[in-house]
């Protein structure tokens, strides 16, 4: 039962997890072009057009992922994912170009890739057999949640301190995302 579910050692950390990971995709991409246009200077329709680099990013690394994601593992595969998500941020916050963006954009795209599809993917292992259905609808719960909430509050963190806080709000979505990750794999280890 969902009951039951919710007593898993590290549904929590899980469930935080997935908040933040679609959090930071989504905001990724539905802010990148306001980005591009209000802070990098770039005209409405070539913000619009370079937006959609972090889109195809995502859709290479979806389809690259695929190929070695067996062979590497989830857990590796997340961390590479968030490890590419870092460097596009980095690039992001320390831009002296658009073309420097356009990378981090980039990287960014590259980076969530692997991470939603991979995380699900980790969930028999994670909590069993038993628990998966139950605990997949908590996680979805989760990420549609965080999918839903967190870009409408990045709007609003970014009508009162600018939109220049972008790449820093995704680096906070990374670093709950990470944190959560690790804890539940600890929490995992020693169950």
């Amino acid at each position: 039962t969902t009951r039951e579910a919710l007593h898993l050692r590290g549904i929590g950390w899980a469930m935080v997890g997935l908040f933040a990971m679609q959090g930071l995709e989504f905001c990724s991409g539905i802010w990148a072009g306001s980005y591009l246009h209000l802070v990098r200077g770039l005209s409405v329709a070539e913000a619009a057009k370079w937006a959609a680099l972090f889109y195809g990013g995502m859709t290479v690394g979806r389809f690259l992922a695929g190929f070695v994601a067996d062979r590497m593992g989830d857990k590796r595969m997340l961390r590479l994912g968030a490890g590419g998500v870092l460097l596009g941020v980095i690039l992001l916050i320390t831009a002296t170009s658009v073309l420097q963006t356009k990378i981090g954009l980039l990287a960014v795209g590259l980076g969530v890739a692997p991470l939603f599809p991979c995380f699900l993917h980790a969930t028999p292992s994670n909590f069993g057999a038993r628990y998966t259905q139950v605990v997949m609808g908590l996680q979805m719960a989760c990420a549609y949640t965080g999918a839903t909430l967190l870009p409408p509050l990045l709007g609003w963190v970014a009508q009162r301190v600018g939109l220049a806080i972008y790449p820093c709000i995704l680096g906070v979505f990374l670093i709950v995302m990470c944190v959560a990750l690790e804890c539940l794999n600890r929490l995992r280890a020693q169950a």
